[in-house]
């Protein structure tokens, strides 16, 4: 997904800022993700980067990152996604959506990065590498994956891409490379349901 943000000659920080940002919002997109999949695995028809652009600024729809590391087919994604919530903790919002397009940006396909070369990402966004490294090497939110993985389980996530809209508290899949279309008709539905007084 990094690759949408690079496509439109912007980074996901500058979009989300504003959308992921806001509270009480009537839906949410929620978007189980791995980092860089293996070469051969489908990524998602539809751009996250419409659905804010067309309801973030509104703020109808947010769009909600979770992690979804998958070891059988990306074994260096737990490790990856520990160094994203480190890069939060160091720089905020921000430096996580940047560090998180930069893994996308240098990683090679099937599984290649270095994990060796996660703190000179850091170091290369502008976080403090040595802050950076004691974080990533005391492993204080892998049980944070764990459990965003587990939810994203419990709610039939089996695989990416696989999205779910939060709407009036019940959980609706989207699974598989649907196009965006699809994905816009689920959500006008929902604010629709929303809108109708009880």
């Amino acid at each position: 997904l990094g690759a949408s943000a690079r496509r439109h000659g912007r980074t996901r920080a500058a979009l989300l800022r504003a959308a992921t940002t806001r509270s009480a919002l009537p839906l949410r997109l929620s978007v189980p993700e791995s980092p860089p999949e293996p070469e051969g695995i489908e990524v998602a028809a539809f751009d996250p980067d419409d659905v804010i652009e067309k309801y973030g600024a509104t703020g109808k729809v947010a769009w909600v990152y979770r992690h979804f590391p998958i070891p059988q087919l990306h074994s260096k994604a737990m490790k990856e996604s520990e160094a994203s919530e480190c890069a939060a903790e160091l720089g905020g919002n921000d430096a996580f959506w940047k560090y998180a397009d930069r893994i996308f940006a240098v990683t090679p396909s099937n599984d290649g990065l270095d994990l060796a070369l996660l703190p000179q990402i850091a170091a290369d966004i502008g976080l403090d590498r040595k802050k950076f490294e004691a974080c990533l090497s005391s492993g204080k939110y892998a049980k944070k994956i764990e459990a965003a993985y587990d939810e994203a389980i419990a709610v039939g996530a089996r695989g990416t891409p696989h999205s779910i809209l939060i709407a009036n508290g019940a959980y609706i899949p989207i699974e598989g490379a649907q196009p965006f279309s699809a994905l816009q008709a689920a959500i006008e539905t929902a604010l629709k349901q929303k809108a109708k007084p009880a």
